[in-house]
């Protein structure tokens, strides 16, 4: 694994309107060894983002706007910011973002994390 890769240390912010998907996905996010900040708006997300993250992990449709707008924001703000856009729809357009379909396994969101914090790394 590239040693920029390593959790220790890195940010997540999950942005997740659904109280049960948002606690579990960060407790998972926890266990794969990284310091994760949950947050219910796209509004609050942006606020922790600005604070300083590695990744965002964000639902696509979010009580006060679009997880698109919200990844849009964010990597406008902080350029090498990582971006996952969850999202239980089918429909998935070409965004430049990684795209994780629910419901997920670990195993899916352990690698989609180590890509999404690569490509944020490289932009």
């Amino acid at each position: 694994m590239d040693p920029r890769l390593k959790p220790r240390g890195r940010r997540v912010v999950l942005a997740e309107d659904d109280p049960l998907i948002r606690i579990t996905v960060a407790a998972l996010v926890t266990e794969f060894g990284y310091d994760v900040t949950e947050a219910a708006s796209a509004a609050d997300a942006l606020a922790a983002v600005k604070g300083g993250a590695d990744l965002l992990i964000a639902d696509l449709n979010l009580p006060d706007g679009s997880g698109l707008d919200l990844a849009a924001e964010a990597v406008a703000c902080c350029p090498g910011v990582g971006v996952i856009i969850a999202t239980g729809e089918g429909e998935q357009p070409e965004t430049g973002y990684l795209w994780l379909t629910k419901p997920f396994t670990a195993s899916r969101l352990h690698d989609a994390i180590a890509r999404a914090i690569s490509a944020g790394a490289a932009r």
